[in-house]
C-alpha cells in the first residue's frame, strides 16, 4: 500500500533536472489546496484545477447577480469574469510547484490560428551563431558584478544553440511596402507562459497600429537558458536585421522586395515587449550602445517587469486582488534563481533595469502600465530612474485607469485604445492632452505636462517629475 501511494503521489515542489545546479530546492506552495493538488499525479491535478476554475466562475457569476462590487467599480461583467478566471488559473500554478512547469510549457505551445488574428504569419529560423557577440554581452552584464568574465559562460549558453524560431506577422489591413520604406517591430513576448504563437492576436493588432510587419522571436526561456542568454538572442536578432536582412528570410506577404539584400536602417525598427519581454526589450536597448551597435528608432514596454525582486514593491500587495497575476508570492524568489542564479544581485542594473543609472544612448521610450497591476511600481521606479539620469532618453509613461497586467492582450475597448496609442507613438505623434482612460507623464519632452503636487504624490514618484 505504501509503495502504491509513493508511486501515485510525490513532493509538490518543483523538480528540475540535475543539470540545473543553480536552482535551490523549491519552497512549498502557501495554500494547502495546491500542496495537495501538486502532490497528485498530473491527470488528477488537472481535474482538481478544473473544478477550482468552475467554482471560481460560479462564485463570480453569483456576486455579479447579487450586485456585489468587484475589485474595480468600472469593470464590466465581461471584464470581471475574465479577471476571475485568469486569476484563478495563475493561482493554481505557483511558480515553485511540481506541475506548474508542465502546464506553462503546454500553454506556451498552444497556437492561435493566423486567420483568427486577421494576419499573415510566416515561421522562420534565426541564426544564433555569433560567439563574439555572446562574449561581449557576457562581459557587459558581468562588468558590475564580482564575477570572473567566463566562470559560467559555457554553462549559461546551454548547448550553444545555433538557431531559434521566429515568425513574421503582418495584419491583413497593412499596406505592404518596400523593405527600405517599411517600419517594423521586434516583439519580445512575456516569458513564463508566453510564446510567439500565444501572442499572435496582440502582435497582429500592433502590426495594424504601426502599419508594418512585426518579427516575434522564440527566445529560450528559463531554466533551460539563464540570464543573459535571452538578452543575447534578442541583440543577435536585431543586429542581423541591421547588418544583413537576408539572414532573416521573409516573403512577398511582408515586403514587396523580400529578396533585397539591403539591411534595415535602425530608424526603421522599434523594439517592444510585454511583461518580462518588456524588461528584455529594455535590457536590449541598454546594451546596444555599450556594444557600439546603432540603436533603433524607439522602444515600447507593456507592463514591464523591471525589478526582479517583485514581492518587495508596494503595488505587489496593494494590487494583488485586482491583477491577473496571482502566483504564489513565495515562489518569486525561486523563479529568480531559475532565471539568474546566485551570481547576480537582485539590484543588478541590467537584470533589474529600474536600478540603472546610465540610460545614455537609449532611444525614446513608451511605457504602458495599468494602475490595477502588481507590477505598477516597476514602471514608476523605471520612469523615476530615467528622469533622474543626466543623459536619459525622452520617455512617456501612460498609467491606464483600472487596467490589469497586459490588458492590451484582450480585444476591443480599452485594450484597443492602448494599442492605438502605441501606433501613434511609433509614428512620432505630437504630445496630446491627458485622456480620461489614462494619465500621461512625460520626461524630456518640449511639451512636458504640468502635474499637481497632489497627483504626483498620489502616484508615488513626485521626485521623478
Amino acid at each position: 500500500m505504501f509503495n502504491l501511494m509513493s508511486m501515485l503521489f510525490a513532493s509538490p515542489r518543483s523538480v528540475l533536472p540535475e543539470y540545473f545546479p543553480h536552482v535551490p530546492q523549491a519552497p512549498l506552495p502557501s495554500d494547502l489546496l495546491w500542496i495537495v493538488a501538486h502532490a497528485c499525479p498530473f491527470p488528477l491535478f488537472l481535474i482538481i484545477t478544473l473544478l477550482y476554475l468552475l467554482y471560481i466562475f460560479v462564485e463570480v457569476v453569483i456576486t455579479i447577480a447579487f450586485g456585489i462590487p468587484g475589485p474595480r467599480p468600472s469593470w464590466s461583467i465581461t471584464t470581471r469574469i475574465i479577471h476571475a478566471v485568469v486569476k484563478a488559473m495563475t493561482t493554481a500554478i505557483p511558480l515553485q510547484s511540481r506541475h506548474s512547469y508542465t502546464v506553462m510549457r503546454m500553454a506556451s505551445a498552444l497556437s492561435i490560428p493566423a486567420w483568427l488574428c486577421s494576419a499573415y504569419v510566416e515561421d522562420i529560423d534565426i541564426s544564433m551563431d555569433n560567439n563574439i557577440l555572446w562574449d561581449q554581452v557576457w562581459q557587459c552584464v558581468t562588468a558590475d558584478s564580482n564575477m570572473e568574465p567566463h566562470n559560467t559562460c559555457r554553462i549559461r549558453k546551454y548547448s550553444d544553440k545555433s538557431m531559434i524560431k521566429g515568425e513574421w506577422v503582418i495584419h491583413w489591413d497593412v499596406e505592404v511596402k518596400l523593405k527600405e520604406e517599411s517600419h517594423l517591430a521586434i516583439f519580445l513576448h512575456g516569458g513564463y507562459a508566453g510564446s510567439r504563437k500565444s501572442h499572435r492576436h496582440l502582435v497582429a493588432n500592433i502590426s495594424k497600429s504601426i502599419n508594418g510587419p512585426v518579427l516575434v522571436i522564440e527566445y529560450t526561456l528559463a531554466p533551460e537558458a539563464m540570464f543573459p542568454v535571452s538578452l543575447f538572442q534578442s541583440i543577435q536578432t536585431y543586429q542581423t536585421l541591421v547588418e544583413t536582412s537576408l539572414s532573416v528570410p521573409c516573403s512577398a506577404a511582408f515586403f514587396t522586395n523580400p529578396t533585397s539584400s539591403s539591411p534595415f536602417k535602425p530608424s526603421q525598427i522599434t523594439i517592444m515587449g510585454d511583461s518580462s519581454g518588456g524588461c528584455l526589450a529594455l535590457e536590449t536597448l541598454l546594451l546596444l550602445p555599450r556594444l557600439n551597435i546603432p540603436t533603433p528608432n524607439s522602444g515600447v514596454l507593456l507592463s514591464p517587469n523591471t525589478d526582479i525582486r517583485m514581492i518587495e514593491n508596494p503595488s505587489m500587495h496593494l494590487n494583488f486582488e485586482s491583477d491577473l497575476l496571482s502566483f504564489d508570492r513565495t515562489g518569486y524568489g525561486f523563479s529568480k534563481s531559475e532565471y539568474a542564479g546566485p551570481e547576480f544581485p537582485d539590484t543588478h542594473p541590467i537584470l533589474s533595469p529600474c536600478f540603472q543609472t546610465d540610460f545614455s544612448g537609449v532611444p525614446r521610450l513608451l511605457i504602458q502600465v495599468g494602475d490595477a497591476e502588481v507590477l505598477m511600481d516597476d514602471s514608476l521606479y523605471l520612469f523615476g530612474a530615467i528622469a533622474k539620469s543626466k543623459r536619459g532618453p525622452s520617455v512617456e509613461l501612460q498609467i491606464w485607469k483600472d487596467c490589469f497586467h497586459v490588458w492590451q492582450m484582450f480585444p476591443g475597448g480599452v485594450g484597443q485604445e492602448a494599442i492605438d496609442e502605441i501606433g501613434k507613438f511609433v509614428k512620432g505623434r505630437a504630445v496630446g492632452l491627458v485622456l480620461d482612460t489614462f494619465t500621461r507623464f512625460l520626461h524630456g519632452s518640449d511639451e512636458m505636462l504640468k502635474l499637481s503636487k497632489e497627483e504626483s504624490r498620489r502616484r508615488g514618484f513626485e521626485s521623478a517629475i
